[in-house]
């Protein structure tokens, strides 16, 4: 079976990002399997692991980083690592997409970049009505 390739290209960069809401130790290595096995299928090569226990924190500040200085894309295992509700979830999505990442969901392989970039002007129209300047 011949081995697929994501649009992105063959050996593209990839920063993945796990968060388990509980700190649970192996929930962390589970996502990060599946987003191994998934950047291997697709030709990924990851350069960063970035994780958070608990609240979404430091870890996906640092797999926004890494990922925007190293031109990467960003594989999580399913979207909800960003946050369960979109008033946690957007804020993170404008920060990504201003970041000019692409994300994948490694559990079904779609790319959510164009969605993201939808969503962030979402964001960024909703805080102009909602946060005065």
């Amino acid at each position: 079976m011949k081995k697929a390739t994501h649009p992105h290209g063959p050996l593209m960069p990839a920063v993945i990002y796990a968060r388990s809401a509980s700190g649970s130790p192996a929930q962390l290595a589970g996502q990060e399997l599946v987003c191994r096995r998934f950047a291997q299928a697709h030709s990924f090569r990851v350069v960063a692991v970035c994780r958070d226990n608990g609240r979404v924190g430091k870890g996906f500040d640092q797999a926004v980083q890494i990922g925007s200085q190293r031109r990467a894309v960003l594989i999580i295992e399913r979207t909800d690592r960003l946050g369960r509700r979109a008033v946690e979830a957007l804020p993170r999505i404008s920060l990504v997409h201003d970041a000019g990442l692409s994300v994948i969901d490694a559990e079904t392989g779609f790319d959510w970049s164009e969605h993201f970039a939808d969503l962030a002007r979402f964001a960024h129209a909703v805080r102009r009505v909602v946060v005065p300047r």
